[in-house]
Parts: structure tokens; C-alpha cells; sequence
């Protein structure tokens, strides 16, 4: 099931754009898809420090659901934001890691 999604991920976001750029508006849906990138790029490299590197240290798999959800904020569709926005909810974690 998860190459068949894959497969059409594309698809979907073009059908998701065009859905959504006719009920906000085209430039309101590029004006979020590019807020979104901008969020997924200071997400995905943070400032480091001792701190931060003791905390993934502490935890690693939060580290790991935050890069991956910057990455998947930098891609620009709205499936893959909504992937992006729901690793960095701790309680959606587990299920979309059953996924």
C-alpha cells in the first residue's frame, strides 16, 4: 500500500493544489506553500549548541521526527506539510510510524 501512495503522491498534490488555489486563491496557496518551506528550513537546521546536542542525546527520536518533518515541510504540497505538521504533534508519532 505505501509504494501505491507513494506512486501517486504526486498526483495528489497537483489535484490538492488546484483544489485549494480555487477555494483560497493562488497566491494565498503559494503564499503558504512558501511560509511552510521557510518553517521546514529553520526546523530542519536549527541553531546548535551543547544544549541541543545533549537533548538529542537525551531523546533521539524526537530529533529524528523534527528533521524529518522539516524535510517534509520544505516539500512544497499540502499531503506532505500535513505528514510535517503531524510529526511535530508528539501524540501523532506513534500512529504515523504504525502507518
Amino acid at each position: 500500500m505505501s509504494v501505491k501512495f507513494l506512486l501517486l503522491l504526486p498526483f495528489l498534490e497537483i489535484v490538492i493544489f488546484i483544489l485549494f488555489g480555487d477555494l483560497f486563491g493562488f497566491l494565498n496557496v503559494i503564499f503558504f506553500i512558501l511560509v511552510s518551506g521557510v518553517l521546514g528550513i529553520f526546523i530542519l537546521f536549527p541553531k546548535s549548541n551543547l544544549e541541543t546536542l545533549s537533548k538529542i542525546s537525551e531523546n533521539p527520536i524526537d530529533w529524528v521526527c523534527k528533521r524529518l518533518a522539516g524535510f517534509l515541510l520544505i516539500i512544497p504540497g499540502f499531503i506532505t506539510d500535513l505528514f510535517g505538521i503531524l510529526l511535530l504533534i508528539k501524540v501523532f508519532r506513534t500512529f504515523l510510524f504504525n502507518f
